[in-house]
């Protein structure tokens, strides 16, 4: 059997790399790979932050929905009109979501037992002066 024959490379070629080289060459290689990646990312993200996903308007339009099927002392979330809170920073925004539809589905749920058991909300028997 003749060895020789089947290596590709002899041993002597000049484009061959000591091994140091060779993973230096390829760590460079990777880094201007992720370098490049990364900044095309955040060129991206940069002018993505004045649009917003479906979902969220869609969450925002749903919580601006159930104003009405909420009792008046509720209503103290909508401090904002739809378009005043949209003028807000995206992360602002999301929060604002987050803690309001816990608070709208916590509320729907007081109001479906208290219809179910027929009892009065307490916030009845305590107008505002």
């Amino acid at each position: 059997m003749n060895f020789q024959a089947m290596d590709p490379l002899p041993h002597s070629a000049p484009t061959q790399y000591q091994p140091t080289q060779f993973y230096a060459q390829l760590i460079h290689q990777v880094w201007t790979y992720i370098l490049k990646l990364w900044s095309a990312r955040n060129q991206d993200q940069g002018t993505i932050t004045n649009h917003f996903p479906a979902n969220m308007l869609t969450d925002h339009q749903g919580i601006y929905a159930a104003q009405d099927c909420l009792p008046p002392h509720t209503h103290h979330i909508y401090n904002y009109t739809q378009e005043e809170l949209l003028l807000n920073p995206k992360p602002y925004i999301q929060n604002w979501i987050q803690n309001n539809q816990k608070y709208i589905q916590n509320k729907l749920k007081i109001l479906t037992k208290q219809t179910r058991i027929k009892t009065q909300d307490i916030h009845q028997f305590f107008q505002p002066c």
